[in-house]
């Protein structure tokens, strides 16, 4: 991972983008803990924890683009920004690179070393109930490498996210948790949709490249991005926004240093090399 010499113009769909969310995170927060009765069923309550359940998760896919070095030019900004809207709200910068190296490197793997961003089950309550379990982990590893290698920043974040949560009611923290979980585990089912498994893979190895030679060990890494990942609606600035870019998660794998409005234009390129193995939902 490393910074690249995008112009400042690159970047502003992503601070615009980071703008809404950050509103949107404040606002409803502040309504849970002074304007609304804690009633989980109350529209206006459960109302208010979709929005914020999925502001957070798109937060923290804010988080997920500074430490890929994709936020900003600087990576002092890349950290900063990353601090506050990862280490703070959802899990530590620690705990983001062994799950998330793991994650590129063996994209739905279960052993030896099991990918937590994956799906596990075969109905919506199974793969909830996982991602849940998913952030109790990270939570869990963040303690972890604080008391391996404790530090002011690591403290810090620790105490400013789980003082935010403790303002919030039980249930309605309980409420919040379970919005945060369904929009990441909905982005999971879609950005890895009907992969191609390892038997299948291994038994259409002998795909060949565009060139018509077997592919080389390189190409199948990128191949096997290709068969486990999706793009959904690349082309959609909106769906681009509601998901938090992950929605064209293909090209991520590829690129992971492509800037999200650079994404759409990512996807084209790699239609045009990849015609029959890239994958992606258009209408």
């Amino acid at each position: 991972l490393q910074l690249h010499g995008y112009p400042w113009s690159t970047y502003s769909v992503g601070f615009l983008h980071l703008f809404f969310y950050t509103v949107g995170a404040i606002c409803s927060y502040l309504s849970l803990v002074f304007l609304l009765p804690p009633i989980p069923h109350h529209p206006a309550v459960l109302a208010c924890c979709g929005i914020l359940g999925w502001s957070t998760y798109c937060l923290w896919m804010i988080g997920h683009e500074c430490y890929h070095f994709t936020m900003a030019t600087s990576q002092f900004l890349n950290t900063f920004i990353g601090f506050l809207s990862m280490d703070c709200l959802v899990n530590s910068q620690e705990t983001w690179k062994v799950t998330h190296t793991l994650h590129h490197r063996h994209t739905l793997a279960s052993d030896p070393q099991q990918d937590r961003q994956r799906l596990f089950g075969s109905c919506i309550l199974i793969e909830t109930a996982n991602i849940v379990y998913t952030i109790l982990t990270y939570w869990a590893s963040d303690v972890e490498f604080f008391l391996q290698n404790p530090s002011f920043s690591k403290a810090a974040a620790l105490v400013i996210r789980f003082s935010l949560y403790s303002f919030l009611p039980a249930n309605i923290f309980l409420s919040f948790v379970f919005f945060l979980a369904m929009w990441s585990n909905y982005a999971a089912l879609l950005t890895h949709a009907i992969p191609v498994f390892p038997k299948e893979e291994q038994a259409s190895t002998s795909t060949t490249t565009t060139a018509g030679a077997a592919p080389t060990k390189h190409e199948l890494v990128v191949l096997h991005q290709l068969r486990t990942s999706i793009d959904i609606f690349p082309q959609s600035p909106l769906c681009l926004f509601l998901f938090g870019g992950l929605n064209c998660h293909c090209v991520h794998h590829l690129l992971p240093s492509l800037p999200r409005s650079l994404h759409s234009s990512g996807t084209r390129n790699i239609a045009k090399l990849y015609p029959e193995e890239y994958r992606h939902v258009e209408n």
